[in-house]
């Protein structure tokens, strides 16, 4: 069973609701060293645009066994929430917070070679 007020959705009714595309992404740059890939670009969610830095890890391309090649991508950012207009929270019974405001977005992608 869980807690009292765990079983709520995080994401107020206004950012459930809207209309259109909730989040979108745009790059300006792409740097890879070794394993490493770091993602410099623009996020938007809720109309507003944040830069962020997204990095990560990248595999070597691989044979799959239907012919193609692909390689495994895995990537992580960190953004303020409230910079968006997700701000609700409720205060613990110490007082603090429940929710940070800092969110991590992860991707863990499998890409296919088009031939």
């Amino acid at each position: 069973m869980d807690p009292p007020g765990t079983s709520k959705p995080i994401v107020s009714a206004p950012m459930s609701n809207s209309p259109g595309t909730l989040v979108a992404f745009e790059s300006s740059a792409i740097e890879r060293t070794g394993n490493r890939i770091r993602v410099d670009g623009e996020i938007t969610i809720k109309g507003h645009t944040e830069p962020v830095e997204i990095t990560g890890d990248i595999t070597d391309a691989i044979a799959d066994p239907y012919g193609g090649e692909r390689f495994g991508l895995a990537l992580a950012a960190v953004i303020r929430r409230d910079e968006f207009g997700v701000s609700w929270n409720n205060p613990l019974p110490s007082g603090e917070p429940a929710l940070s405001n800092d969110v991590t977005l992860i991707a863990e992608l499998q890409l296919v070679k088009q031939t």
